[in-house]
């Protein structure tokens, strides 16, 4: 008919599903923006920056786009169309979030190594330990009867790197004292892999709701990552299986899609097809050995990620986290409570150091930014630095990682002992 409109099915301009597409479309671009294009969070992943950076241009992109395409078409089956994608994306994203919730963030879960404990990551229990600690049994909240506990808090320095568990910092430091004092010492481990400060005092906190006693607190502070790790403005998760941060505010978790379950899982699991396509690399069990050769250095990718994420001019490091993490934990411990200052090897490791020297730009890195902080703030703490002693040795840390070796622990351990034991007395 004349005048009739060539679109059999137009869409009014305040039609509601055109209006709920735009502002979920502008919502989904805002959550974007603020949580990575304004510096509310400087970053949400300790790797791969530049990735996730493309990752989070392309969903502006893409989003502010389909917004602007929602608000201008004319034709129902646009909108019917663009509802449906993402109805389906929303259902991908809960079967993912069941997936976890039934499957995945449980004791007994089925990938991964870590899973959510009243708020706190941990590491799934092991068959020594249901607490996930690195250790040959189980502690109870209350110490046998005349044994001194100590309680280890901290990072993978705290877990420990040597090939042997008993020739790991904790087992050191354990022994020595116990020697020393000519009685019953138990050294409780609860270093987790990749914990920050703020996780150690959530850790502690934990242990205090259960109950359990202890007569001195110890936390290893790495003088590294331990100031870039709590990222203002989230927290951290187990998701997966593995470590995760998310933000703070709950619009941001829910409307940014790199936050979703989905892309994490994207993440890990990509993750996990390439270390097992390196794994089936590798020679297969029972073939021959290639000659034995002393095994020269090698930087690991990891360092100078860790490098920038420190020292450049784009660090964000988190002083005041640290500093309130290190009170909160001395209000906690109620009891005698020291710092152990473990170096970035870097600073300390001649191989290391120079491998990294060679690979940055050194006019514009801070290397000593820690160092010069730290004395400052460990005023009223009793604390031992262990970059003096790690620095005069040789030889003490793993070929192809920054961890101590089994001689670096032993060293740390000794060390460590002699402190405890000044400090808390032979008898």
């Amino acid at each position: 008919m004349p005048g009739a409109s060539a679109n059999p099915n137009p869409v009014r301009a305040g039609n509601p599903l055109r209006v709920l597409l735009v502002a979920l479309c502008l919502g989904i671009v805002a959550a974007v923006v603020v949580q990575d294009w304004t510096g509310y969070v400087p970053r949400i992943f300790n790797r791969a920056h530049g990735i996730y950076r493309a990752a989070s241009l392309t969903c502006l992109i893409v989003f502010g786009l389909l917004g602007l395409w929602c608000a201008l078409t004319r034709a129902r089956r646009v909108l019917l169309a663009v509802t449906a994608g993402l109805l389906a994306l929303g259902s991908v994203e809960l079967a993912v979030w069941g997936i976890e919730v039934v499957l995945v963030d449980r004791p007994t879960g089925t990938l991964g190594t870590f899973h959510n404990v009243d708020g706190v990551v941990l590491a799934r229990p092991t068959a020594t330990n249901r607490l996930g600690f690195h250790d040959d049994h189980d502690y109870a909240p209350t110490p046998p009867a005349g044994t001194t506990r100590l309680l280890f808090l901290g990072d993978s320095y705290t877990y420990g790197s040597a090939e042997r568990r008993e020739d790991s910092y904790c087992e050191v430091v354990e022994e020595r004292v116990a020697a020393a004092r000519g009685r019953p010492v138990e050294v409780m481990n609860t270093g987790v892999a990749g914990y920050s400060p703020a996780d150690a005092l959530a850790l502690l906190r934990l242990l205090r709701r259960r109950d359990y006693q202890w007569d001195a607190v110890v936390f290893s502070l790495f003088a590294q990552n331990d100031f870039t790790d709590d990222i203002p403005h989230t927290y951290r998760i187990s998701l997966g299986g593995t470590q995760q941060r998310l933000p703070d505010l709950l619009p941001l978790r829910l409307l940014h899609p790199l936050n979703s379950h989905t892309f994490r899982y994207t993440v890990i699991l990509s993750t996990l097809l390439r270390r097992a396509s390196a794994q089936s690399a590798r020679p297969a069990a029972g073939a021959p050995a290639p000659p034995a050769t002393p095994r020269p250095y090698r930087l690991h990718p990891a360092v100078l990620e860790h490098v920038a994420a420190n020292y450049s001019p784009a660090a964000h490091p988190h002083y005041e986290g640290v500093a309130a993490a290190l009170a909160g934990m001395a209000r906690e411990a109620q009891a005698p409570f020291f710092v152990v200052v473990f170096p970035d090897p870097v600073r300390v490791d001649a191989a290391t150091r120079d491998a990294v020297l060679a690979r940055v730009d050194v006019a514009t890195h801070d290397f000593e930014r820690y160092e010069r902080w730290l004395p400052g703030a460990l005023e009223g703490y009793v604390s031992l630095d262990l970059g003096p002693r790690l620095a005069a040795g040789t030889d003490l840390y793993k070929p192809f990682d920054t961890h101590l070796n089994d001689a670096g622990n032993r060293l740390a351990g000794d060390a460590v002992a002699d402190f405890l034991l000044q400090h808390l007395g032979r008898r």
